[in-house]
């Protein structure tokens, strides 16, 4: 989003020092709340792998080894198949690609 709602905001993780001041998002639900560290930041294709929810543990890893050397970033995360990622999505004004920020989980929290 231009205007900077929704997940709008993402693309200023093409910066790295946006990543250096900011290396975590987190995710509010009612009971818990969830902070991740960003292992990657880059722009994938509409329909490309960061939108597939099932993977092979060998092809998992693969995956998340491409995922983080693709980033624009330069991270000092290691992510393996037992930990848990998310991947936030944002248009890029190109109907064709995605720019995607991805972390894993670090530590959850109790909502108060």
């Amino acid at each position: 989003m231009k205007d900077g709602s929704m997940f709008g905001s993402l693309s200023k993780f093409r910066s790295q020092e946006t990543y250096d001041s900011n290396p975590y998002f987190w995710i509010f639900t009612p009971t818990l709340i969830y902070q991740y560290r960003i292992f990657s930041c880059h722009e994938v294709p509409s329909e490309g792998k960061p939108y597939v929810t099932r993977f092979t543990l060998a092809d998992f890893q693969s995956f998340l080894d491409e995922m983080a050397a693709q980033s624009l970033v330069k991270t000092d995360v290691t992510v393996t198949t037992d930990d848990r990622i998310v991947t936030l999505s944002t248009c890029t004004g190109n109907s064709a690609t995605r720019f995607i920020v991805q972390g894993v989980l670090e530590q959850m929290y109790i909502a108060k």
